[in-house]
């Protein structure tokens, strides 16, 4: 494993050539903004306490492509600063032919815009109703939000139908972290940083 200041993450990874990075990685972020705080307030009092309120995914070179106002690509960079938190996972039973086919299919979504309303419906009613329910089955829009892009492209590419037990319209960002920690065996953490300190598993801790 390698440690050292998030500062210096980013210029490691370049200078590696990113090659500790793989197509179709799922980033799972937080930071503080007020759609990211609410997110996670709506999990809190669904009982479901969550760690990171945003997701994105590896698309090569770099970058990373992500739902934000529109679904869009840039630089991982963004992430590797001391306002954020990341933790980064990898399912280690794609081969890179699945890898370029789920990139294939969340590329398809770029330029649509993010579904905020979706987002703050479909929670604030999971908590006055106290239920997962409308997160877990309803849609409302075909809008992507941050976590369902990831999720649809995965199961659109077969090699994901579900998330923590949900279909891809109804996927948290919370949900992907669970999800790779109810399946060890297909999924690794490829590296984290608390905003402070990175830390960069290698190969050999990540298939023990």
């Amino acid at each position: 494993m390698k440690q050292m200041a998030v500062s210096a993450a980013w210029g490691y990874l370049q200078s590696r050539k990113y090659q500790d990075l793989h197509i179709a990685d799922i980033w799972l972020t937080s930071s503080d903004s007020l759609i990211g705080d609410t997110i996670l307030l709506f999990q809190g009092l669904q009982g479901d306490p969550a760690e990171y309120h945003h997701t994105s995914g590896y698309s090569g070179s770099g970058n990373i492509l992500e739902a934000l106002k529109y679904v869009t690509e840039r630089s991982g960079a963004c992430y590797f600063r001391s306002c954020h938190t990341l933790k980064v996972i990898r399912n280690i039973t794609w081969d890179e032919a699945v890898r370029a086919d789920i990139l294939f299919h969340a590329k398809k979504y770029q330029g649509w815009p993010y579904a905020y309303g979706k987002v703050v419906i479909l929670q604030a009613l999971d908590c006055i109703f106290r239920t997962d329910c409308f997160t877990r089955h309803f849609t409302v829009t075909p809008l992507p939000y941050c976590s369902q892009l990831w999720a649809k492209a995965c199961q659109q590419a077969g090699a994901l139908a579900m998330v923590n037990g949900k279909r891809p319209d109804s996927v948290n960002p919370d949900d992907w972290d669970d999800h790779s920690k109810i399946w060890p065996r297909q999924w690794r953490t490829v590296l984290e940083h608390d905003g402070r300190i990175c830390k960069i598993y290698s190969p050999e801790e990540m298939n023990a």
